[in-house]
């Protein structure tokens, strides 16, 4: 019978992800497993990391992105808006959890220990004021003096292989230390209640891009997305990117060329700039803008998209996705034909069209007719009511002309 260390690579992968609670404990077995579990440890660990605008969170990432081996391994740059409230907003916000999580935590199912003890009455009774009150003030001094960029400029000038940086909800490094200095877990998103939780957000997302900027790093993707499918939180408004797109009027990102966006049909607490302009002005502040995928986290019934589709152009756009829009088939059509001599694959998800289901058919005739599709996909689409119609699922571009047919005239 063989020894672990006579084990295969390929067998010691299976192991290690197997063992993924114990794994850490099972690669200090010897050398040869943790030889033989290294492409599987830094995958794991290192492939996609999360951090959060904390400075012990931030201290570690410039500890691997100094490291000979490890710092090459990064692909994918999580940013996540944990942050610290003042204690007058704490006391009255609710944690935010991803919903679906909130859902099996009431049906019985075991969530993580964050998600868990977010909805326990009595989560504020563990708070440690004195250990709260010192990281919040910390987070203030961080931003306030400008540490935070340099901390991340620092970092992020040594992962040269980074190609996608995300601003999402995640679980970043650091977090479990920081619950059992304050006996909670800080705010995991943006509260919707929070005036002071909207400008921490918005200064995180200033001030990555302006780290990006400063490392002049070649990434391909930005993501911003916190808020999305969360309770007790929302999604950002362009009214929280204005000052970035002063920031990237001076050095506009030139390597990204695809962006993720999913956003607030609202505005913010404080905010009185109008939406559409601010999102336009936004967008174009990436020259090679090719792939686009734009979402609200809730129906767009207030038509915000519309509003987008006369003034939006971007000169490469090769790819659209679309998520929960509701819009007229005109004004949807029109966005699409400003972009007809790029534009190859559309994505529609969830889009409802505010003039009925047979708008669906003059749509696809346009579509057909007027622009060179390679891929046209669709999911949970519909007409002026909510039901989605079968007929507009996984749609086929090279066969348009047979879709048409079943649709109503």
């Amino acid at each position: 019978m063989a020894t672990l260390p006579q084990l295969p690579t390929v067998v010691l992968k299976i192991l290690a992800e197997l063992l993924s609670s114990d794994f850490l404990p099972f690669r200090q077995t010897c050398k040869k497993i943790r030889d033989g579990t290294a492409h599987f440890f830094e995958h794991k660990y290192f492939e996609t990391r999360s951090v959060m605008f904390e400075r012990r969170s931030l201290q570690t990432l410039i500890d691997i992105s100094e490291h000979h081996t490890l710092r090459g391994k990064i692909r994918i740059l999580e940013i996540c808006p944990n942050h610290f409230q003042p204690l007058d907003e704490l006391r009255v916000t609710e944690p935010a959890i991803a919903a679906l999580k909130y859902f099996e935590i009431l049906c019985g199912e075991i969530g993580s220990r964050e998600d868990s003890e977010a909805i326990k009455e009595d989560r504020l009774s563990r708070l440690n004021e004195k250990a709260y009150c010192e990281y919040l003030e910390d987070q203030e001094q961080l931003l306030r003096t400008g540490d935070d960029i340099a901390l991340l400029k620092q970092a992020m000038k040594n992962l040269t292989r980074c190609e996608s940086v995300c601003l999402t909800d995640g679980n970043p490094w650091g977090l479990e230390h920081l619950r059992e200095r304050i006996g909670i877990y800080p705010q995991k998103s943006l509260s919707f209640k929070s005036s002071t939780s909207e400008k921490l957000v918005e200064h995180m997302i200033q001030a990555t891009l302006a780290a990006i900027a400063m490392t002049e790093l070649h990434i391909q993707t930005l993501d911003i997305s916190p808020g999305f499918q969360m309770n007790n939180a929302r999604c950002i408004h362009p009214g929280m990117l204005i000052r970035s797109s002063a920031l990237l009027s001076g050095s506009p990102m030139k390597h990204i060329c695809r962006l993720y966006l999913v956003l607030d049909k609202h505005s913010g607490l404080e905010n009185t700039s109008k939406w559409a302009p601010s999102l336009v002005q936004f967008i174009e502040s990436f020259p090679s803008l090719s792939h686009l995928c734009l979402g609200f986290d809730d129906s767009d019934d207030m038509g915000r998209f519309s509003e987008l589709c006369t003034t939006l152009l971007i000169p490469n756009l090769e790819m659209l996705s679309l998520r929960s829009i509701n819009c007229a088939s005109m004004d949807l059509a029109f966005f699409l034909l400003r972009h007809q001599k790029t534009l190859r694959r559309i994505q529609l998800d969830w889009v409802m069209l505010t003039d009925g289901i047979k708008s669906w058919r003059w749509l696809f005739e346009v579509v057909r007719d007027s622009l060179d599709i390679t891929s046209l996909g669709t999911r949970g689409c519909s007409g002026q009511h909510s039901y989605v119609v079968p007929e507009l699922e996984d749609i086929d571009a090279h066969c348009l002309t047979d879709v048409l047919g079943s649709l109503p005239i």
